[in-house]
């Protein structure tokens, strides 16, 4: 018999609820192994299980992957925010957690873009005061380039000669950068990771990503601007909306940006992450050809973001 992820997992939902005495209907498999709607007469539920990786490092990364989110949900639970809320923790074993989720719900209307905007501020500069592991601050944003820099190299999706490129632009907008007040990136900040229900009050979720920053704020406006129809085409009205928000809160933070340093940095770090993901291979050649042509170069970058912020319109008037 050829064993079955699915089915182990199914198997473990079943213990779990009986083991925590809450009752079922339906079992619904939502498109990930380890992810479960649970139903009963009252409620919807969303149970999650620790993944289980199939190598060491795959096991070691779905750990901190679990423990992030599941200490997001434990941190925030009793704290009131303005311009969101999270899904309620219901119960957890640290091996599980059982989330409560609000419905009904609608993806957010990306009209809005000023709630949204308020959200992410006060969900990176208010929302969590846990300390993290030291395993959490190997997955910091620069590492994070360098490493998947590494598996694009290894699997020759890059050449030796964008990869040695990569290394140095990260390197030197790494020495090149003032440090900031320590804030929280979520790291997957984009509409599908966000709700609205019918007050119109935001949920954020998916904290898998979430790392403690100091310097690189812009990785999830840029992840939320960014355009699905081209590789970077970035909207630049949610960048300064982001930016002057910014400002008009945490002045002190803002007046230590750097704005084409901060978006150079996030969109590499971006279009990484997309030439990794193999459901995003439709865009690998063109994004592929940015990152070699323009992000890596910093004479064609300071072309590319003269055209699309002009150097008249700086993002904080």
């Amino acid at each position: 018999m050829v064993f079955s992820v699915l089915l182990f997992y199914k198997n473990q939902v079943k213990k779990i609820s009986k083991k925590n005495n809450f009752d079922y209907e339906v079992i619904e498999d939502n498109g990930n192994e380890n992810i479960f709607i649970v139903n009963n007469s009252s409620s919807n539920g969303l149970l999650k299980l620790k993944k289980k990786g199939r190598s060491i490092i795959d096991r070691f990364n779905c750990h901190i992957r679990f423990k992030n989110e599941l200490m997001v949900y434990e941190g925030i639970q009793d704290k009131k925010f303005q311009h969101f809320d999270i899904p309620d923790l219901i119960k957890t074993d640290r091996k599980s957690f059982l989330l409560l989720e609000q419905l009904p719900k609608k993806r957010p209307n990306f009209s809005n873009q000023q709630k949204i905007i308020k959200a992410l501020i006060e969900f990176q500069y208010k929302a969590v005061d846990q300390n993290f592991s030291l395993a959490n601050i190997f997955l910091q944003p620069v590492f994070r380039c360098y490493l998947i820099g590494f598996k694009l190299f290894f699997k020759k999706k890059i050449n030796p000669t964008t990869f040695k490129s990569l290394v140095s632009v990260i390197f030197n907008l790494s020495l090149s950068h003032k440090k900031l007040d320590a804030n929280y990136m979520h790291g997957d900040f984009h509409i599908g990771n966000l709700m609205q229900l019918k007050n119109d009050q935001l949920i954020i979720y998916d904290f898998e990503n979430l790392v403690k920053v100091r310097k690189w704020i812009y990785i999830d406006i840029v992840r939320l601007a960014r355009s699905k129809k081209e590789p970077f085409s970035i909207s630049k009205k949610f960048i300064q909306q982001y930016s002057s928000s910014l400002k008009k809160n945490f002045s002190h933070i803002a007046n230590n940006i750097n704005e084409k340093l901060q978006l150079r940095f996030a969109i590499i770090y971006v279009a990484l992450d997309a030439l990794q993901k193999p459901s995003l291979n439709e865009m690998h050649d063109s994004t592929k050809i940015f990152l070699e042509s323009t992000l890596l170069n910093s004479d064609k970058f300071d072309q590319w973001y003269d055209t699309i912020f002009e150097e008249n319109d700086q993002l904080f008037e």
